[in-house]
């Protein structure tokens, strides 16, 4: 964990969460919202609000470090690269 997560109780409570984490919850609230119009269990509305809620935090949280370079985006990004063509070894310059 980084300097930055042990001074501020916010970054302790939230962590350093990615895009895909916030999506994912949000998505799986809308999941149960579908399910509670669906269904008759008033739970259902308590839960799908639950991990709505929960989803979005996250999803703003972690727009907000990609923003600004915080968190799980603090690091500079692996850059991938294409493997390198082998030297021709012949001296022949046919391809």
């Amino acid at each position: 964990m980084s300097n930055e997560a042990t001074r501020s109780p916010w970054r302790t409570i939230v962590g350093r969460p990615r895009v895909w984490q916030g999506v994912g919850s949000t998505l799986l609230g809308v999941v149960w919202l579908v399910l509670a119009a669906l269904g008759t269990e008033p739970w259902r509305w308590i839960v799908g609000s639950l991990w709505l809620l929960i989803g979005v935090l996250l999803l703003v949280v972690a727009v907000s470090d990609r923003r600004h370079g915080r968190g799980r985006y603090a690091a500079t990004p692996l850059v991938v690269r294409a493997p390198e063509r082998p030297a021709d070894v012949t001296g022949s310059s046919q391809r």
